[in-house]
């Protein structure tokens, strides 16, 4: 996978649902995890985050890059 700090700006879609697309806005640093997490943001809404181990963001079988 890319560098984490390269994510930023990016966007994903989860497997099995093609309407909603998240763009990567930061990364976080979790204690206590020794992964890196990106926070995302559904694109078109203001309120729904979500927080991404990047393990689980470059599993293609659960994300895909939009």
């Amino acid at each position: 996978m890319q560098a984490i700090d390269d994510l930023i700006g990016r966007r994903f879609r989860p497997i099995g649902n093609s309407f909603s697309t998240w763009e990567v806005i930061g990364i976080a640093a979790l204690s206590g995890e020794e992964i890196p997490h990106a926070r995302l943001r559904r694109v078109g809404s203001r309120t729904d985050l979500k927080t991404l181990s990047s393990q689980v963001l470059s599993d293609r079988r659960m994300y895909v890059p939009a």
